[in-house]
């Protein structure tokens, strides 16, 4: 059975990378709440998507609303059980990773286009 459902809690503009460029879409809690995942349209307003709200990684994507969150389901299940893990601990291991990872150096091109 699919854990993950819609909640009553009000929109939120979550902040995603959509072809490297940051990009805000109106989003809505999923439960369990503690997975912190939302459910939103994709910008091109294509597809329905379920991304990560901490990293706002997406997680899949679906032609409906059902079909993103049971792919998201089915995703995330199958990777927490390759790995030995539940879901929230997949999860939570990946925000990890991603804020321990090491950014890649600056090229210095943003400052020097300012000082053109």
């Amino acid at each position: 059975m699919n854990p993950i459902r819609t909640t009553n809690a009000p929109l939120f503009r979550l902040r995603l990378a959509w072809d490297g460029e940051p990009v805000a879409v109106s989003a809505e809690l999923l439960e369990p709440l503690a997975w912190k995942l939302a459910l939103h349209r994709d910008p091109s307003n294509t597809f329905w998507s379920v991304s990560d709200i901490p990293t706002g990684r997406l997680i899949e994507t679906g032609w409906s609303r059902d079909d993103a969150i049971n792919a998201a389901h089915r995703s995330l299940q199958a990777a927490a059980s390759a790995r030995g893990t539940t879901i929230k601990e997949l999860l939570e291991a990946a925000r990890t990773k991603r804020e321990n990872s090491v950014m890649p150096p600056d090229t210095g091109r943003t400052a020097e286009r300012a000082t053109r």
